[in-house]
């Protein structure tokens, strides 16, 4: 933490992330149509997000429609970026080995969002089948905190991953936001935003006659089943006081609306490293190791 602490000092106004070096890694083994397609609606080159962060657009791809990265491949986009940007299912570290990573010099990497964990039935068969041919240790490598140890001992000055098991339309979400709160805060402003964001946030509501194709291919996610009955007598649960969104109360007991089950994914992404680097867009920032940089 001091070392990342001092690298920041050390540049103007705690910039990092300089502009035009950002690159991102999507859906590695195109698992998911429907997440490519939404990833390159929301960030594509001249998406408003995007334009206030990197200048250029992306400078660095990588994309499982195209080819399933090698060894390579993980290799170079991790040592060529200033920031990364990762949106797949399952661990990161179950597509990249851990000794891939391991082996990659991530001296330039100042800021990993990675938006990893996502599960779909496919995905769950497939990482099941993938994981029984493990052992404990390795599997024990994939873990959050593992991977966010292994990233930061490599180089990387500042990592988010989640914490637990999630969904690819809350990553996006998560994603989306922090990039845009990127360009005036610092990394945990922009991910405290960003999480608040979309937890208050309201999704849209159904048209009328869509319940039925709901959570279909390329449809909304799949229409609430109808509520339970409440339980009466000694077998009543009593509500649990929920943590405080934003200022506002989440307890059913004090009269707020209580937090829906399915924004628990939302508090799932965690930041590891320095969180007060911010990102200078102007590509102003010296990058780390930068000899040639003039010191005033």
């Amino acid at each position: 933490l001091a070392r990342r602490l001092g690298i920041l000092a050390a540049r103007p106004s705690g910039s990092a992330v300089q502009g035009g070096s950002w690159g991102y890694v999507l859906d590695p083994c195109a698992e998911s149509e429907d997440m490519r397609a939404a990833f390159d609606a929301a960030l594509s080159p001249g998406s408003a997000t995007l334009a206030r962060l990197v200048k250029g657009g992306w400078a660095h791809s990588l994309e499982g429609s195209r080819q399933v990265p090698a060894a390579g491949d993980w290799q170079l986009i991790l040592s060529s970026c200033n920031g990364l940007v990762y949106q797949g299912l399952s661990r990161i570290l179950a597509y990249a080995e851990p000794s891939v990573v391991a082996t990659a010099s991530l001296e330039h990497l100042d800021f990993a969002i990675l938006g990893d964990q996502a599960l779909t039935t496919a995905s769950v068969r497939r990482q099941g089948k993938l994981d029984n041919k493990k052992g404990p240790a390795r599997l024990r490598q994939e873990s959050p905190y593992r991977t966010a140890l292994l990233f930061t001992a490599r180089g990387a000055l500042c990592v988010v991953l989640n914490q637990w098991a999630t969904m690819w339309e809350d990553n996006q979400q998560v994603l989306v936001n922090t990039l845009a709160a990127l360009s005036d805060k610092s990394a945990a402003e922009a991910l405290s935003t960003a999480c608040r964001a979309s937890i208050l946030e309201k999704p849209p509501e159904p048209a009328e006659g869509d319940a039925a194709g709901a959570g279909g291919k390329g449809g909304p996610r799949a229409a609430k089943a109808p509520p339970v009955p409440a339980a009466t007598g000694a077998s009543a649960l009593k509500p649990m006081d929920m943590p405080q969104v934003a200022g506002r109360s989440t307890s059913p007991a004090s009269g707020g609306a209580p937090l829906e089950p399915e924004k628990c994914a939302l508090l799932a992404p965690v930041m590891y490293g320095a969180p007060t680097l911010r990102v200078s867009a102007d590509g102003g920032a010296p990058q780390k190791g930068d000899k040639g940089s003039k010191k005033k």
